[in-house]
């Protein structure tokens, strides 16, 4: 690297010569050019040293450990990325103090550039904290902020699958499940429905639950005895794969006889707390004919 050193330029007087207004050049000034590869093995430098990567088309200095773009690290350069990748993996990269990490960025608060129109995500509006009207949401899941406390949707709250007090349905539907016995066992499965239904073709000695859980839950089934043979349904229960089995409690005690009647309809339903033994009641040969 060659250089000019002056200790102090004097005057003819003897007087330094102080240069307040800067050097003006009538050409360029040429900084030394250097391709890419050349760059890192170029030695003698010093702290301040400019030259120019002919590779790159930029203006390097040397800042004392490696050659630096000018304007990269005054902080206010603008660039353009397609792709960012963190130094350290699972660091995550912070960009204006938002973090970027696993394909999630982390952030409190996030404002509008322009007030009054709002961000848009996915095609979503939120302007001024409401969601503006759209066909359909999709998410596939929603999880609250901040754990046990659960999400409000419209002043009813949502937490640990439980909804809270206030609730009110309107056109409420449930859905059935058809179901047939297999071995003279019929196994209900109440993971997502409490309804089913049930054409008879065989004696049914033995009413299986599976996936039953705490609380109170009801289960209806609608029996249809067959066309022209009469089987008949035992008082016996069992759940979630258990071998034990007992009877349900009748009113009475007196039991349940399924109506022989070909093609009568029996409706039983089971109230059931705790997993506990079934309280059983019976409207019985529902016909039209």
């Amino acid at each position: 690297m060659s250089s000019i050193t002056v200790d102090q330029i004097d005057t003819t007087g003897g007087d330094k010569l102080i240069i307040s207004n800067g050097i003006n050049f009538d050409t360029p000034i040429r900084l030394k050019n250097y391709v890419e590869g050349d760059i890192a093995s170029i030695t003698g430098m010093q702290s301040g040293d400019i030259i120019f990567d002919s590779t790159n088309d930029k203006v390097k200095v040397f800042t004392g450990s490696a050659w630096e773009e000018i304007g990269s690290l005054d902080g206010i350069r603008q660039t353009s990325y397609d792709v960012i990748n963190e130094a350290t993996t699972n660091a995550g990269v912070t960009l204006e103090g938002i973090l970027h990490k696993d394909g999630e960025l982390s952030v409190d608060t996030i404002n509008e550039a322009t007030n009054g129109v709002g961000i848009t995500i996915d095609g979503v509006v939120l302007l001024d904290n409401t969601i503006s009207a759209v066909d359909s949401i999709a998410v596939d899941v929603v999880n609250e902020k901040t754990t046990g406390s659960g999400v409000t949707i419209d002043g009813l709250l949502v937490k640990d699958k439980t909804l809270g007090d206030g609730l009110q349905l309107t056109g409420f539907r449930e859905q059935k499940n058809t179901v047939t016995s297999s071995s003279n066992i019929l196994t209900l499965d109440v993971t997502n429905y409490n309804t089913f239904q049930c054409a008879l073709s065989e004696n049914i000695n033995e009413i299986h639950i599976s996936n039953l859980g705490t609380g109170v839950q009801n289960i209806q089934i609608f029996f249809t005895q067959h066309s022209s043979n009469s089987y008949t349904i035992a008082n016996t229960f069992s759940y979630n794969g258990g071998t034990n089995t007992f009877s349900a409690k009748t009113a009475g005690n007196a039991g349940f006889t399924m109506t022989a009647t070909n093609s009568s309809v029996d409706v039983m339903t089971l109230s059931i707390i705790d997993v506990g033994i079934p309280f059983l009641t019976v409207l019985q040969d529902l016909r039209n004919t």
